[in-house]
């Protein structure tokens, strides 16, 4: 009998990134192998994601999509603190459409899909992106108890995540690691002169400079911070370093802003905010970097890798799963500045050593972070889980 899955996405609605686009490549091959339904908010549902409130009564972009590839679709306003009235319209959806389990992309509904799966005798496949238990992340214990509770299989997104989770005692031969993909083939043939002659104008900077860029959202767990102590030591190199990404860290920016002030690098460092045009801000990049205190497995180094370009990141076990330190990148202890203006320098002076970098990058993405790896090896960690779910169940 064909199994039944639940997705409940939970994305930004008024936004569109790799990790929406990568999810909605699975409905249809999905479907080939089992019946697929997705949870999705009515338009101007109050926990609706947004960058931008005046978008709230906009159909998410994620929704649109769906709807253009006939998936299933259910509909449902899920409220952010009425647990009763979640669990009843859950528990109706669950039983209507005969769910045997549940599996969440990137959602804030997490908590409130699962424990009513659970409380309906529902599966629950856990989809892990990051080190949600980090000693950094707040609630530690509480979400510790409840995947304990809620859980019956996981898929993180690299190994190193499926080893912090083994730690914690939460996998025991339950998981299947699935990488993040891209598709390659979607990324714009690399035009770094073309790419750096727009920004400059549209920025309005003198030609000479060098371009360096972190795409990340402003938060302190992706430490920014490290980079403008970087460009304060290399105040004499003609470098502007673009900050990409969204803000909802007010407290944290505004300690960047002082910092910019502090060390005078008000000329040097661009907030360009959310951007739909990342591979241009890596072609026009001379480096990507990534000076975060924990990720999952990082897609922006992917992208800089497909656009032939080097990273400079954290030395820490995910990145460490893409970055070949002295072939596509280097890593870099934990605010080690000095290390990261060395590494700066070797790559901004060796012309040759970006392009073997950027080559080198390019291949392993080729091999290990495809579109179609990714839509393949999820599959196979469905039919896994249901595997081990049905063996659990004799």
């Amino acid at each position: 009998m064909t199994k039944n899955i639940l997705i409940y996405p939970g994305f930004v609605t008024d936004a569109w990134c790799s990790i929406e686009q990568r999810y909605l490549w699975l409905d249809e091959p999905l479907r080939k192998y089992f019946n697929v339904f997705w949870l999705v908010p009515p338009t101007g549902s109050k926990y609706t994601r947004c960058i931008n409130e005046e978008n709230r009564d906009k159909e998410p972009i994620y929704v649109t999509y769906l709807r253009k590839s006939n998936a299933n679709i259910i509909v449902a306003d899920i409220t952010k603190f009425n647990f009763i009235k979640n669990y009843f319209l859950l528990k109706k959806i669950l039983k209507t459409y005969k769910i045997d389990v549940v599996t969440q992309f990137f959602s804030p509904l997490g908590y409130y899909v699962e424990l009513a799966a659970k409380l309906t005798g529902i599966k629950v496949i856990r989809k892990e992106l990051n080190f949600t238990f980090h000693k950094k992340r707040k609630y530690k214990m509480i979400k510790w108890f409840f995947w304990k509770y809620s859980t019956d299989y996981y898929i993180p997104v690299s190994k190193p995540v499926e080893d912090h989770l083994k730690t914690k005692k939460l996998i025991k031969g339950n998981s299947y690691v699935v990488y993040n993909g891209l598709d390659i083939d979607k990324f714009p043939e690399p035009n770094s002169t073309k790419s750096k002659e727009d920004l400059i104008n549209e920025f309005r900077l003198p030609t000479e400079v060098i371009f360096i860029s972190c795409i990340a959202r402003i938060d302190k767990s992706k430490q920014q911070f490290i980079l403008l102590e970087m460009l304060y030591k290399l105040i004499d190199k003609q470098i502007v370093l673009l900050l990409v990404g969204s803000s909802h860290d007010k407290a944290y920016k505004e300690s960047l802003l002082a910092l910019i002030k502090k060390y005078g690098l008000e000329e040097r460092v661009i907030f360009a905010g959310y951007r739909i045009d990342i591979p241009k801000i890596i072609d026009a990049s001379e480096i990507t970097y990534l000076p975060s205190s924990f990720e999952g497995l990082p897609n922006v180094i992917i992208e800089s890798f497909i656009m032939y370009k080097p990273v400079i990141a954290s030395d820490i076990p995910p990145i460490r799963e893409i970055v070949d330190v002295g072939i596509n990148g280097f890593c870099v202890k934990d605010n080690c500045i000095d290390e990261y203006c060395k590494r700066t320098l070797e790559l901004l002076q060796d012309k040759e050593k970006r392009k073997e970098f950027g080559i080198n990058g390019r291949r392993k993405v080729e091999k290990l972070f495809s579109k179609k790896t990714f839509i393949d090896e999820s599959i196979r960690s469905f039919q896994k889980a249901f595997e081990y779910i049905n063996s659990k169940s004799c």
